[in-house]
């Protein structure tokens, strides 16, 4: 017996659905049925598209979604569907983006990565110790809220929503194009007659602050994910070593696109704040 897994996109919902053959054969006998309702002449057609047969294959249909469910065991939870170009909702506040309150949070962070790193590489021992490990862990949770939970969902939520915060928010243009992008794909941009492509220009910076900021946030899932580990398993010195520097590279980038007036600000007040 064969079966594919068939998604089904409902507005701003998933669903994925396992589908039988036998379900598959009720959906064509739906079909061939609307098929030959269409031959028939007007006045004919209106009683046979609300016969017994049509209301019936319908009644099949749904009893081999439901039989289905029921011998896989398949529980279809719909969940948001979203594109990953653009930022999804995550409670971030814009009313203060691209200010030097909504940037220190983020030099904090880079921080906290750069004590936590100067800590790493004092240890002598190939394997980081139970009592460094645990020192670590403290260091993090004490600088921001996206350490404190041992939810990777509320992590990566918390840790997305500090950068956004002072990100640029999102442009009429940016989200036209996402919205129109099968529309501007195929007409290659056509803004109307002797005008530039829709899509020349240069990258915007809030492309470019999103893009750096899932970089940021990969690196630092695994480098929780690897403390997390440390928990039960030995974990080597050199390859914590390589995942914080691969944080501190991400959020740098981030922090690159700052203005270079902003940036000596914002440095001197989240080392006041540490203090």
């Amino acid at each position: 017996l064969t079966s594919f897994v068939m998604v089904v996109n409902v507005g701003k919902f998933s669903l994925g659905v396992c589908v039988l053959p036998s379900l598959i054969a009720n959906v064509c006998v739906i079909k061939s049925h609307a098929y030959s309702v269409n031959q028939l002449p007007a006045a004919d057609r209106k009683e046979a598209s609300c016969g017994s047969l049509n209301r019936r294959c319908f009644f099949d249909l749904t009893k081999s979604v439901v039989q289905t469910s029921a011998m896989f065991g398949v529980l279809c939870t719909p969940h948001y569907a979203y594109a990953d170009n653009m930022p999804r909702p995550n409670g971030a506040d814009y009313s203060n983006t691209g200010s030097i309150q909504t940037l220190v949070p983020i030099i904090s962070l880079k921080n906290t990565l750069l004590s936590v790193q100067r800590l790493v590489s004092t240890s002598l021992k190939p394997t980081i110790s139970p009592e460094l490990l645990q020192s670590i862990k403290t260091i993090l949770e004490t600088t921001g809220p996206y350490f404190q939970s041992s939810k990777q969902s509320v992590r990566e939520e918390k840790f997305k929503k500090m950068f956004d915060e002072y990100s640029n928010p999102v442009s009429y243009k940016q989200k036209f194009l996402d919205q129109n992008a099968f529309l501007v794909y195929y007409t290659k941009g056509f803004d109307g007659p002797k005008r530039p492509s829709i899509e020349e220009g240069e990258v915007p910076i809030q492309t470019l602050q999103y893009g750096f900021r899932n970089d940021a946030w990969q690196a630092m899932d695994d480098l929780l994910s690897e403390l997390d580990f440390g928990l039960t398993e030995t974990i080597r010195t050199d390859d914590l070593s390589k995942l914080i520097d691969r944080v501190i590279s991400a959020v740098d980038s981030y922090i690159s696109l700052a203005p270079s007036s902003q940036l000596d600000e914002a440095f001197r007040l989240s080392i006041n704040k540490s203090i």
